[in-house]
């Protein structure tokens, strides 16, 4: 028996990536695009 391939799965997992990472963000007092490249071109 083979298992298929279903995306509902892969989309619960791409909104719970994406939840945390605004979580991450937030906590890092980011609040628009240019805040997040500046930030992000520190790391």
């Amino acid at each position: 028996m083979t298992k298929r391939h279903h995306a509902l799965e892969d989309a619960r997992m791409t909104a719970r990536l994406w939840t945390g990472l605004m979580r991450e963000i937030k906590s890092k007092d980011v609040q628009t695009l240019g805040d997040l490249y500046a930030h992000l071109s520190y790391h």
